[in-house]
């Protein structure tokens, strides 16, 4: 096999290899492939304490996707990688990338905004490098959805508990209206109060307002 094209979606693959040819065999990475691992202190996969370090893990689900991937790319003179030209496709190029083993210097990313011959053909004319700055750019909020995620999950359920119990709001009508985060110290003069059919909480170590509201 001479050349290897991956794209993200399984949808397109057979369309860009018949506008290719027989030099090239198209397959589908089907997203992305990893995310950050859940492992590490707070389980966040981040180390927070070593410059934000992040570990990745190959996904539960794409496992045997990865496996096949790796085996395709051991036969194939050449790996080019042609996920969607946005910064989740940069991020899924950089991913492949370090699975497969592949030169990061190598100009083997391919960018197409449209499925049509003219636009596959061309793109394959003018090989990249992958974008480090895109790949940085998703990989800061992807951490940063972690990192809020994890922190503010027992938050949230702690405000909505205490909306139910303590002011005798229905669980199954309560929604999360304000949830913000400040670092400076007005937030701190700020204690839980009802407002109305709101309840208010603050947690003070990390200055995070919630306000929870029951639907009318």
């Amino acid at each position: 096999m001479k050349n290897l094209v991956i794209v993200e979606s399984p949808s397109k693959s057979k369309t860009i290899e018949k506008y290719l040819g027989g030099d090239y065999h198209v397959v589908s990475s089907k997203g992305h492939i990893r995310d950050l691992a859940t492992s590490g202190k707070g389980g966040l996969g981040i180390d927070v304490e070593n410059d934000f370090e992040p570990t990745y893990k190959v996904s539960s689900d794409k496992r045997a996707v990865v496996k096949e991937l790796k085996d395709l790319a051991k036969k194939s003179d050449h790996v080019y990688l042609a996920s969607d030209p946005d910064r989740e496709g940069e991020a899924i190029a950089w991913h492949l990338a370090n699975v497969l083993d592949l030169n990061m210097e190598e100009e083997n990313r391919i960018i197409f905004n449209e499925i049509t011959k003219h636009a596959v053909v061309e793109a394959f004319e003018h090989p990249r490098t992958i974008d480090q700055d895109l790949v940085k750019s998703q990989e800061a909020r992807r951490m940063l959805d972690r990192i809020i995620g994890f922190k503010l999950s027992k938050l949230l359920k702690s405000a909505m508990a205490n909306a139910e119990n303590n002011f005798n709001m229905d669980r199954d009508s309560l929604y999360v209206s304000e949830c913000y985060v400040t670092p400076g110290p007005t937030m701190k003069r700020i204690r839980p109060r009802a407002q109305g059919r709101a309840f208010r909480v603050l947690k003070r170590t990390s200055h995070v307002f919630i306000t929870v509201k029951e639907r009318e």
